[in-house]
């Protein structure tokens, strides 16, 4: 699908007054640098919601019936909720905090993931930016997509005090988000990917961090290892 020039993502900008540096919508629907208006700071923001909600019907497929089941992994102790959660306890920045996954970590521990993207999220924190989860095509209308995206923002937002965003990578999925993809990336611009591919693997090139999965199952299990490892939980 052509587009325009004004469509394009902005290049990446590595200039060295990164602190005049501003998120915003060029009126395009597209992730642009401005200088008159930023985000509201550390807000999980409607955008995600509305992407869990699209789908919600894929929420249901995920509920099971368990017992409390203790499984504990690398120091962590879990239990396996009646909902189907793997349920732990972390220690954050208010405080202790339980969270609830959809796989227990030793299910996920074979996800290939490159190094640095602790570090990509790091140096946007450090400067008070944005972080877009941004939904290929393929994957926009998933609702277990909608659930690992929900699950990587509450750890972005939560443990890392950054501002969250839903997004998609192309214009042409929906007018109701933003577009944002590994071109838009800059020192206050974070973009994390999610596409369909022939592999689940989660990498990082160039500060984007790219998430492929062969399906929208292995989406959920590719965001659970990314937070397992985010938190510590898997080293």
């Amino acid at each position: 699908m052509e587009s325009s020039d004004d469509d394009k993502p902005d290049e990446p900008n590595n200039a060295a007054d990164e602190d005049d540096e501003h998120v915003a919508d060029d009126g395009s629907g597209s992730v642009a640098e401005n200088d008159e208006e930023d985000f509201p700071v550390a807000t999980t923001t409607l955008s995600i919601i509305l992407l869990v909600i699209a789908g919600i019907y894929g929420y249901s497929a995920y509920i099971a019936d368990g017992a409390d089941q203790p499984a504990p992994y690398n120091g962590f102790t879990f239990t396996y909720t009646q909902q189907g959660f793997y349920e732990t306890t972390v220690q954050g920045a208010k405080g202790e905090t339980a969270l609830k996954f959809r796989e227990h970590p030793s299910d996920v521990e074979n996800i290939s993931m490159a190094g640095g993207v602790d570090a990509i999220l790091r140096a946007i924190q450090a400067r008070n930016g944005t972080l877009y989860l941004s939904v290929a095509p393929d994957y926009a209308q998933g609702g277990r997509v909608g659930i690992a995206l929900f699950e990587v923002s509450k750890i972005t937002n939560y443990m890392f005090g950054i501002t969250t965003e839903g997004a998609v990578t192309q214009r042409n999925v929906s007018d109701k988000y933003p577009v944002a993809n590994c071109g838009n990336v800059t020192p206050r611009t974070g973009v994390i990917t999610i596409e369909p591919g022939n592999n689940t693997v989660i990498d990082q090139e160039n500060g984007c961090i790219e998430i492929t999965a062969e399906s929208t199952e292995d989406v959920i299990r590719a965001a659970d290892r990314m937070v397992y490892s985010l938190l510590g939980i898997i080293e």
